[in-house]
Order: structure tokens, then sequence, then C-alpha cells
């Protein structure tokens, strides 16, 4: 009486599809997830790479901008408008960073702190 009507090995045969093809499913999933990972980690590294690039343009020029305080004859004939531009300039550029890291290199490149802005000598004649 080991005979059947076939039912048992149907149902092993579906079985084994629906198992093969949630497997499939499963790994294309996976896969899937895997690449938008992939994908969003690439995108954060470029705007990281982006901004730091940005940032670095912004401190030459501000740098460019602030290498006239550190000559006698700037004070001489910048008023309180020139002085407040160049502090504020200073300021912002030693406070923004993408890390503490920066703002190192950003001093040891010849960008004046804040404090280093805020010790430093008052015009001759703020009025001119």
């Amino acid at each position: 009486m080991d005979e059947s009507d076939g039912m048992a090995e149907a149902l092993e045969g579906t079985v084994r599809v629906a198992v093969t093809a949630a497997a499939q499913l499963g790994s294309q999933l996976a896969r899937h997830r895997e690449q938008h990972l992939s994908d969003a980690r690439g995108r954060s590294e470029q705007e990281g790479r982006d901004y730091a690039a940005r940032l670095q343009g912004e401190r030459a020029a501000a740098r460019a901008q602030l290498t006239p305080v550190y000559r006698a004859e700037w004070w001489d004939r910048s008023g309180a408008e020139d002085i407040g531009r160049a502090y504020t300039t200073g300021f912002d550029v030693a406070t923004t960073s993408v890390q503490p890291a920066a703002r190192s290199r950003t001093r040891a490149s010849g960008m004046p702190s804040n404090t280093e802005l805020s010790n430093m000598p008052p015009a001759s004649n703020a009025s001119r």
C-alpha cells in the first residue's frame, strides 16, 4: 500500500519551487540593498569632497583678502568698515570647519585665528 496518488510529489515539487523562488528573491533583494548602500556611500563621499574643495577655495580667497592686514599701511588707510569686514572674514574662516583638523590646517596655512584677529593693533586713524 505504498502507492500514492501523486499529491505528495506534486506538493513537494511546489514547495521546492516556492523555496527556490524565495531564495532567489532574497538574493536579489540583498544585492539591491548592497547596491543602494554603495551608491549612497559614493554620493556622500563625493559631496564631502565637493564641500571640502569649496571650503578650500573660500579659505584661499579669504586668505588673499586678509593678507593686507599684516601691513602697517593697511591700518593707516583703512576705515572701520574695512576693519569690520576683515574681522568678519577672519572669524568666519576660523569658525567654519569640516572637522577640527581642518581648523588647525587653516591656522597652519597663515589664516589668523579669532584670538589673533581680536588682538590685532587698532587702526591709527579709523575715521579714514
